[in-house]
Formats: structure tokens, C-alpha cells, sequence
């Protein structure tokens, strides 16, 4: 078997089945000698007394992205001809051809090649090899990569679903072809002139075209569905037309095909979920813990995530079904955001510990990616934003010098931050607000903080050294502050109040915090006055949490030495 390069992989759709076993015959009358390992994938019902190698499901898991996924486990080779369910072959597709097609991207380092050609791709400078002339796919092309019969690099594949939860083919597709998408720029396309793939569109020939003209007729609904559709802004502006048009079914009938048994996801961007929330920066220290909690009160989140970074993207897709990968450079995100969603907490900040946190450059950009998530929270619609800051921003407000250490730079970034958000909700129906947290500590807080310094340091047996720590501070519970911003989230408070502190409300002088600590580690010796003072200023009155327990009532669970005794417990005993 000729298996070394290329796996077939075929992603079904329950609601569909019913033209499987159609789908099933035709591959088998018509490629019943496939050299290729052939998988197919499902949700939940299985594709009985198919031709196929591997038939498996998702055991649930509905989106198309994750039905993709779950069928490239099963893939060994470099490559992959992906096809829909409902295409049936009408005659051989040449498996040697196929091959020597792999062999071309191989050596030409593509990443797509076309085999549908029902686009309208045109034929310019082409490669000859092995008999075949090869034509790649200008950038700018309309439907430069689409779900039409292909041959993908399997790697690229993979890369693309698991960069967002797409709930369906069309998703995937309008995705895909998204002006400025990242994995569209960078991709090699190309098509072989002289070879089309062998199929028909079950869905297009069969009763679902029926289907479609009564949803039309019965909801007058208007598609246009010509080539220059290529957005869900331009499909939603020609839905809204009033009379019945159809120019050309094809492209309608796949969506249709989705309808049944729900209701109409046309512009995926205007269903609504009454019970969803989204997260930025959702697999940071917060982020995780703050889904954990929307989870579990039966919320529907969504997870924004920087592109590239994968931690506890396991942790994630436990309590997400939709994971939404972006760069935070534009809202082109917020297509994909579920409209009149409760809230939208933004988390995602680079540069709040390590060297990065000094690099006003790395800083500054920090507002304009908050400043874009405000933009697509609005074009959403929902209802309240959340922005996270720091109790830094106050000791940068109240500086003593102009001379500013990593930490008063990141404070004064925060605080900029909070302003220029302001300045966007100003004007807006939405309900803004800033929260100021005090220090965290807690299991799950990995961050390079004073207690953490200080609990770590005395565990390697080491003696750790402070400054003169003579100044007020405050310490706050992680999941203290969790249930502070869960409550927020959902709070419609008084508009023209948009700033409360997040803390314990019981301030201690620094030092008090530490020695207690020392002494609940077997009276570990540590060293204050060792450092110089770092020249951050703090006072009792930073420390203020009226505001907030007023407003959402009291969420500090205990007190930090009887959290801390339970914490160091634990810690002692590895768990």
C-alpha cells in the first residue's frame, strides 16, 4: 500500500447521515482498490458496513474543528486529502497521480494544492513534473484555500484547527479566506492544471435543494451567493434583503444542510448566548482558575488565546468548547464572539513578570491590544467589560521619583491602560470596569512574587533576603479574587463608577507578612533591611476594598494566616 505520504481523511456530520451509505457505495465501486489508508470521523454515529480503514467519533465533541483533530490522530503520513462527507465519487481518482502530487509539494514545499478546481482558479505559471503541470494560487485569489476536495500538508492542517474552535465546514472555510488571516498569508498554494478531482456534491443533487427552497420561501430569506461573498458581514448584508433570490445554490445548500434541527446559525456571529462569557488570556495563573469558575456555574466560555502559546491548553479545552487563537493586533476576532454574551474579562497582558515587565515598548502595545478586544466586545454587544489592573498603578501615580523600576513601568502602563478604555466606553451602552488587584498568592500562582520568592528560597534551604519592607501591603487569595471578579462580571453597577480595589481589606505592615511566614516554615530564617529599598510607595489607603464589598458583597473567604497555615500544609505534604 502505497500509505508512506498521503492518509484520506472524510469528516462527517450526524445530522447528514442519512446520505452516508450513499457516499459509502460510490467509494467503494469507484476507488474500492484505495492504496491509502482511509478514516473517517464523526460526533457520535458511527458510519456502519463503510469502505473505510478507520471509522471512529468524537465521542460528543461537535465543533468541525475538533471532529478534524480527532481524525489526524489517526494520521501517520505527511499528507492529507481531505474530504466532506457528502462527496461522492463519480469515477477513479488515480491514485498515481495523487501520489506524484505529494511528491510536487514536497519538493516544492507547498502547504495546499487544489483538486476541486470549481472556483474558477486560474492557470498561470505553471511547474511541470511527472507529466503535470502545477499552477500556484495567487494570495489575493477568491477562495484561495477552501474544503473542496484538497490535498493538505498534514502539519498545516493541524496548525489551522487548532488555532480556533470552527463550529462548522463554513466556518473553517470563511476563516480561512479572512483578509490578512496569518495562516493564508504564509501558505504555499497550488493546482494541477489538467486534473480535476472526480465527484459530485450529494447534498447539491439530493432533497436538501428542496429543503432549501422551503426555508427560504417560508422565512423570505434572500442569498446572494455569488464569488465576491467572502465575509460574514457581506453574507449577513444579503441576508437581510427581503426577496427571494438565489443566484446559485451550491454554496447554500451545505449551510442549509446544518440547519436542520436548530436553529439558523447563517452569521455565526449573531447567535446569541445568554449564558456565555469570554476570556482573554484565558491559560495564564488567572485565566485558568477564572474559567474553572465560569465552567462550573454553567457558562459557556469563550477562550481567547495569543497565537503560539500553548500552555495548559489541556487545562483549557477542559472547561472551553470554543478557543479562539489571535495576536491581538486587530478585532478580527470578534466574528466569532457569541453576541449579547454577559461579559468579557481581559486578562491577556505580556510582560507581567521577567525582563519584559521594564520594556515600555512591550507595555505600550499592551493598551492597544486591550483597546482592541474593547472594540470587538462591542461589535458583539456584550454587555459588560471587565479590564485587570494592579494596585502598582497607585504607587506609580504616587512616585517619589521620576526614575522608574520595572515594576512602576508596568504600573504606569496599567494605569494608562485604564484610562484609554475608559475613554472608549465613554460613549458606549456597555458597562466598563477596572479592577485593581492587590498581590495574589495561592497553589496555582507560578508568578515570581514576594511569597513565592520568599516560600521558594526557604524550601531549597536557602535564607531569603528583602528590603527594609516597613511599608503597608496587602495579600489576597487567588480564588478570592476569582470570586471578586465572577461577581463583577455579572454586576449591573452604577455606570459612572468603573474603578474598584480587589483586595483583603486587612493592610499589614510588609514585614508582619513575612515573618509569619518564616515562622509557619519551622522559623526559617530570612534577612530584611539586606536589600536596598526598591523605591515603590505604598500607603494604608490604597488598600481601600469598601467600594467593592459594598458593591458585590463580601469575597474574602478567610484570613491570610489561616489560608497561608492550610497553603504551607499542603506544600509540606507535596500534594
Amino acid at each position: 500500500m502505497m500509505n508512506d505520504l498521503l492518509t484520506v481523511v472524510i469528516v462527517g456530520y450526524d445530522l447528514d447521515s442519512d446520505v452516508w451509505p450513499l457516499t459509502n457505495t460510490m467509494f467503494e465501486k469507484n476507488w474500492g482498490d484505495c492504496p491509502f489508508k482511509t478514516v473517517f470521523v464523526s460526533v457520535e454515529k458511527l458510519n456502519k458496513n463503510s469502505p473505510y480503514a478507520s471509522v471512529i467519533t468524537t465521542n460528543g465533541a461537535n465543533e468541525y474543528s475538533e471532529r478534524l483533530l480527532e481524525a489526524v490522530k489517526h494520521v501517520t503520513t505527511p499528507y492529507v486529502l481531505l474530504l466532506l462527507h457528502d462527496y461522492g465519487l463519480n469515477n477513479n481518482p488515480d491514485s498515481e497521480k495523487l501520489l506524484s502530487f505529494c511528491e510536487f509539494m514536497k519538493e516544492g514545499n507547498y502547504k495546499y494544492c487544489q483538486l476541486g478546481n470549481q472556483y474558477g482558479l486560474s492557470i498561470s505559471g505553471g511547474t511541470k513534473i511527472k507529466g503535470t503541470c502545477f499552477s500556484s494560487i495567487k494570495k489575493k485569489k477568491t477562495y484561495r484555500i477552501s474544503l473542496q476536495p484538497a490535498i493538505w500538508e498534514k502539519d498545516y492542517l493541524i496548525e489551522i484547527a487548532s488555532s480556533i474552535a470552527m463550529e462548522s465546514a463554513f466556518d473553517f472555510e470563511i476563516f480561512l479566506n479572512k483578509k490578512d488571516n496569518y495562516y493564508l498569508s504564509y501558505a504555499k498554494a497550488c493546482f494541477p492544471n489538467d486534473y480535476s478531482f472526480p465527484y459530485i456534491d450529494i447534498l447539491e443533487k439530493g432533497k436538501l435543494s428542496y429543503q432549501l427552497i422551503d426555508y427560504i420561501k417560508e422565512n423570505n430569506i434572500v442569498f446572494d451567493t455569488t464569488r465576491q461573498i467572502q465575509t460574514k458581514d457581506d453574507f449577513s448584508k444579503a441576508v437581510k434583503r427581503m426577496s427571494f433570490y438565489v443566484k446559485t445554490p451550491q454554496f447554500i445548500v451545505r449551510i442549509i444542510s446544518r440547519l436542520r434541527g436548530r436553529k439558523s446559525f447563517i452569521n455565526r456571529k449573531i447567535i446569541r448566548n445568554d449564558r456565555s462569557v469570554v476570556i482573554s488570556g484565558a491559560n495564564g495563573f488567572l485565566g485558568l482558575l477564572l474559567l474553572k469558575k465560569y465552567h462550573d456555574n454553567g457558562y459557556n466560555v469563550v477562550a481567547l488565546l495569543q497565537h503560539g502559546n500553548d500552555n495548559n491548553i489541556d487545562e483549557v479545552k477542559k472547561y472551553s468548547k470554543r478557543i479562539i487563537r489571535t495576536n491581538f493586533e486587530d478585532d478580527s476576532f470578534k466574528i466569532y464572539l457569541y453576541k449579547e454574551s454577559e461579559a468579557f474579562i481581559h486578562l491577556a497582558w505580556a510582560g507581567v513578570n521577567g525582563p519584559n515587565k521594564g520594556d515600555e515598548k512591550i507595555q505600550q502595545n499592551n493598551i492597544k491590544m486591550a483597546l482592541n478586544a474593547a472594540s470587538a466586545s462591542s461589535y458583539a454587544k456584550i454587555k459588560r467589560f471587565v479590564g485587570i489592573g494592579t494596585v502598582t498603578e497607585l504607587s506609580y501615580l504616587n512616585r517619589r521619583s521620576d526614575v522608574l523600576s520595572p515594576s512602576l513601568i508596568y504600573g504606569k502602563y496599567k494605569e494608562l491602560c485604564y484610562q484609554s478604555l475608559r475613554g472608549f466606553f465613554g460613549d458606549k451602552e456597555q458597562i466598563f470596569t477596572w479592577l485593581r488587584l492587590s498581590n495574589l498568592y495561592g497553589l496555582s500562582n507560578k508568578t515570581g512574587n514576594i511569597l513565592n520568592y520568599e516560600i521558594t528560597t526557604i524550601l531549597k534551604k536557602e535564607i531569603p533576603c528583602f528590603g527594609p519592607c516597613n511599608q503597608y501591603y496587602d495579600f489576597l487569595l487567588a480564588d478570592d479574587a476569582i470570586e471578586a471578579i465572577f461577581r463583577f462580571s455579572l454586576k449591573d453597577h452604577v455606570k459612572e463608577k468603573d474603578l474598584y480595589f480587589i483586595g483583603s481589606g486587612c493592610p499589614k505592615i510588609l514585614s508582619n507578612y513575612l515573618l509569619f511566614v518564616a515562622k509557619a516554615l519551622d522559623n526559617a530564617t530570612i534577612n530584611i533591611g539586606a536589600r536596598p529599598d526598591d523605591g515603590m510607595y505604598f500607603s494604608k489607603e490604597f488598600f481601600d476594598n469598601k467600594g467593592s464589598v459594598e458593591t458585590i458583597g463580601n469575597y474574602v473567604s478567610d484570613s491570610f494566616e489561616n489560608n497561608m497555615l492550610k497553603l504551607i500544609e499542603i506544600i509540606k505534604k507535596g500534594e
